[in-house]
């Protein structure tokens, strides 16, 4: 299922690539306003155009994954997803690591470029992320890494589903591609 929605996810891209028209942003959703969101719109100065601040969103996504793994702390990390989204899994992986007073580290994402793949409606967005594994640690609760290794030095590439749901964008899955 995975591979298939990954082909499905590379065809569009190529489709939308050819025949879509940047002069127009008029078709994408209007952001909402701080006061609706504090997600959509975190720090002043953040972007307000949806393609600027889905691919915002997707970077945050995978910087504070790897700061959840540092520190134990998940509430930002699971403020940035869906309710039904599959990268929970990690969220409760890293809660139950840190619970048990040791936290294995081996996808501490080094990122290389997050540009947006492609608006499938005015709501959903797919941002393709691409990023180096620089390091595998094992951390313990207190956040010194007790243990510290070279990971494996391939390019690996994700492309992350964002949602706007009720007026914030949200990651909703992420697929290794």
């Amino acid at each position: 299922m995975i591979r298939r929605l990954a082909l499905v996810w590379a065809c569009c891209a190529l489709a939308v690539a050819g025949c879509s028209k940047p002069d127009k942003p008029g078709t994408l959703p209007p952001l909402p306003s701080a006061s609706k969101s504090a997600s959509a719109s975190p720090t002043a100065g953040a972007p307000t155009d949806p393609k600027a601040v889905v691919v915002a969103l997707a970077r945050e996504y995978y910087l504070e994954r790897n700061h959840a793994i540092e520190t134990g702390d998940t509430a930002r990390l699971r403020s940035l997803s869906t309710p039904d989204c599959e990268c929970l899994k990690t969220v409760a992986n890293i809660e139950s690591q840190w619970q048990k007073g040791r936290i294995e580290a081996p996808n501490y994402y080094a990122l290389t470029t997050v540009s947006l793949g492609f608006f499938r409606s005015s709501t959903i967005a797919f941002v393709s992320v691409h990023y180096a594994l620089n390091q595998e640690a094992v951390f313990d609760t207190t956040g010194r890494r007790v243990e510290f290794y070279r990971a494996e030095p391939q390019p690996h590439s994700t492309s992350v589903e964002c949602h706007l749901v009720s007026g914030t964008w949200k990651v909703a899955d992420i697929v290794r591609l």
